[in-house]
């Protein structure tokens, strides 16, 4: 069979989908698999780059989202490199609050190439409302998506038991080890990953609690802080090496499987909900992740059942605005004590995992 997987979306995105992509390559482990997606703008993170070596897809295609109906030959020509493939049949990979008006005309493009398997169309689900005080917590989307494949018949693994991994081969292991010597460190040594950056201005937490948060990593628990992240990462995660006057960063100088290679030599993750955080989870390596109320509580949660996550409540939590007009008050309720403090727990290894969330009533 030829199988096409349509998802679009950033790097967080995609790794959220990666329990998707095993349960597909396992229904499917002889098949040619086609990923579809959106073309990205310069300096955003394709698909093809977290995927591509992971044994999961077999050729990616992009498309230009900016169809303009006046000027068909882009889309013309898309639609004639599927059909020469010939599909036999397209999982649909869409994040809830989809509109209904999106996932109806990508089901009529994939129908028009004569696909009888459509799995993963129907009408995308919709997120709870709040009681009045907040908003209740839901499903990680990873789940979401598992449940659309089961629609169509494709077994999927229970709770739990997903595979989330990029399948990092050895040498791929052994070269983030070199990219950590070249920097002048050791992964025999403790490593701490903070994710200082974020593309998105609501759940930036303050650089100086930062600041704070690392001194504490360096000087009580004996680890060496390292920044990973795109090149907008870079003068922000340089300005922290050098306040800490240790540490390396890597922000902008590294691809997606590299830094997935560095991060899985490291101990612990602390920091914004980025793409940065889910490639660390997706490598095992323990979350202390600092969530704004901009979404629902649980969604967006890293995969894997061993992290601590800090998120506090306002009035204003769903807003799922990218720039905060009050200053970013959920992030700047998250304090650097209450994030050193999880830091430490996790460290020590004898922390269980969980959601730290103010209730309603505390404001």
């Amino acid at each position: 069979m030829n199988i096409a997987i349509h998802q679009v979306g950033s790097l967080g995105d995609t790794i959220i989908a990666l329990p998707s992509h095993w349960a597909i390559r396992s229904e499917f482990p002889d098949s040619y698999i086609v990923h579809v997606s959106s073309a990205k703008s310069k300096g955003a993170v394709s698909q093809k780059e977290v995927l591509d070596g992971a044994g999961l897809v077999d050729e990616f295609i992009e498309y230009d989202a900016s169809f303009n109906i006046r000027d068909a030959s882009g889309i013309v020509a898309f639609w004639r490199r599927l059909k020469d493939i010939g599909i036999d049949s397209v999982v649909y990979l869409g994040r809830r609050q989809r509109s209904k008006s999106e996932v109806f005309r990508n089901w009529i493009f994939y129908k028009s190439l004569g696909i009888s398997g459509c799995i993963g169309f129907d009408a995308p689900d919709q997120l709870p409302e709040g009681d009045g005080d907040r908003l209740p917590r839901v499903q990680r989307e990873s789940r979401y998506f598992l449940e659309r494949l089961e629609t169509g018949g494709i077994s999927t693994p229970s709770t739990g038991e997903e595979r989330i991994d990029l399948n990092l081969s050895e040498e791929e292991s052994k070269e983030g080890a070199h990219l950590v010597r070249e920097k002048g460190g050791d992964v025999t040594n403790s490593l701490v990953c903070i994710g200082v950056g974020t593309k998105q201005h609501a759940k930036q937490w303050p650089l100086d609690r930062f600041e704070r948060v690392g001194e504490y990593i360096i000087r009580e628990a004996g680890a060496t802080p390292i920044i990973i992240g795109g090149e907008g990462d870079r003068e922000a995660g340089q300005k922290m090496i050098d306040r800490w006057g240790t540490g390396y960063c890597f922000a902008g100088d590294l691809s997606v499987r590299q830094s997935a290679a560095v991060l899985s030599h490291c101990d612990l993750y602390v920091g914004n909900d980025t793409g940065v955080m889910h490639l660390a989870a997706a490598e095992g390596v323990r979350c202390v992740a600092l969530f704004s109320a901009k979404d629902w509580p649980g969604r967006w949660y890293p995969l894997g059942e061993d992290h601590i996550i800090l998120r506090k409540w306002v009035s204003c939590e769903g807003c799922q605005l990218e720039r905060c007009p009050i200053e970013r008050e959920c992030m700047r309720r998250i304090s650097a004590e209450e994030v050193t403090e999880a830091v430490a727990e996790a460290l020590s290894g004898k922390s269980s995992p969980r959601v730290s969330s103010e209730s309603p009533s505390n404001h």
